[in-house]
């Protein structure tokens, strides 16, 4: 699978295999399903049902009433997809890249990565 094809899986996204680029920015800008908001929670932070809520607020997830996140919400949704993805690849594993992306790091004034990726 190419980077984008990943993300696009993380996303839940259709013929995510296959996927281009263009085809993939154009579902961010159009909105991404909320479940991708599920998919994305679920594969990062599993054990933290709040990590959801960190990424879109509970108050603007209560809010969507059409299931489809806002442009916004997909782009932060999708920006997390794409750390996730890359942390996977890069510590070779879901394991090790969560203890990565969750550790606080110097070169980000003792932030999380994740944190920062969240915004």
């Amino acid at each position: 699978m190419s980077d984008y094809s990943t993300v696009a899986y993380v996303l839940g996204v259709k013929d995510a295999a296959s996927i281009s680029p263009m085809d993939l920015a154009r579902s961010v800008s159009a909105g991404l399903p909320t479940r991708a908001l599920t998919l994305v929670a679920d594969a990062v932070s599993p054990d933290d049902n709040a990590f959801r809520h960190k990424v879109v607020p509970r108050a603007t997830a209560a809010r969507n009433k059409s299931g489809v996140l806002s442009p916004a919400a997909s782009e932060r949704v999708a920006r997390v997809a794409r750390v996730w993805a890359e942390a996977v690849a890069v510590w070779g594993g879901d394991v090790a890249a969560r203890g990565f992306l969750f550790r606080p790091h110097a070169m980000l004034e003792n932030q999380a990565p994740m944190t920062v990726a969240i915004g």
